[in-house]
């Protein structure tokens, strides 16, 4: 095990091509495959409600963000730090979509205005932040720096929309709700494990924890997702 700073990344070759960390890339491709499939049994169910579609919209972008940022780590050697852009902006991109889902069920409407405009500026706010890093930061010294408004969107994402509006929409809409606020806490850890750099093995560093974490916080996703369609139908057909 090792705390406070980050393992060699590990090496592979295929053919003539140097690449790195596969772990990496195997832990995002899983993932991006549970969000692609997330997504499509979603749109199976035809629903024409934005919350479902926002949410469509979210596991599909988030699945190529994490499709794409698995590929920026393995590519490093070639694609350098420009390969991590698209992943950073999709994900800021995503989790404005989820703030757009969590509030159209939103039932206090002065409320569900001012967090409309709040998540619109947010989202604005934080690509042009993250540009501004891009643009004066050297990444090619420290990439983690590229992180750092990323990390910022989804821990506002999760605090104000899968917290306290989660909170809300759980005791005055559905109980399926109260299930975004348990991926809220699974995703707690990731600020220790990323803070302190805690990494077991090569193998198994402080990303790869953080995969368990993503993959937890995207289950109890789709059970508030499922558990409220479930609700829905069955209210109509009744």
């Amino acid at each position: 095990m090792r705390i406070g700073s980050d393992f060699d990344k590990v090496t592979f070759a295929v053919g003539e091509w140097q690449l790195l960390e596969p772990n990496a890339i195997i832990g995002d491709t899983v993932l991006a495959l549970v969000c692609i499939g997330m997504a499509n049994s979603i749109y199976q169910w035809k629903t024409r409600s934005p919350y479902f579609n926002y949410w469509i919209g979210f596991f599909a972008l988030f699945g190529c963000s994490l499709l794409l940022g698995g590929a920026g780590h393995t590519l490093f050697n070639y694609w350098g730090v420009t390969g991590k852009y698209f992943s950073w902006f999709s994900s800021m991109i995503s989790l404005y979509l989820l703030e757009r889902a969590v509030i159209s069920e939103d039932r206090n409407l002065r409320r569900k205005r001012w967090l409309t405009s709040l998540s619109k500026f947010k989202v604005m706010l934080l690509i042009m932040a993250e540009i501004i890093v891009i643009s004066m930061a050297d990444l090619s010294v420290n990439p983690h720096l590229g992180l750092l408004v990323p990390s910022i969107a989804t821990a506002t994402s999760l605090l104000i929309y899968c917290g306290f509006i989660a909170a809300q929409l759980a005791r005055n809409v559905h109980p399926s709700f109260r299930y975004l606020l348990w991926a809220l806490v699974s995703m707690l850890p990731t600020a220790v494990i990323q803070g302190w750099k805690i990494s077991i093995h090569p193998l198994f560093d402080r990303n790869d924890k953080s995969h368990i974490c993503l993959l937890l916080m995207l289950i109890f996703f789709w059970k508030s997702v499922k558990g409220y369609y479930t609700f829905r139908t069955s209210t109509y057909e009744s």
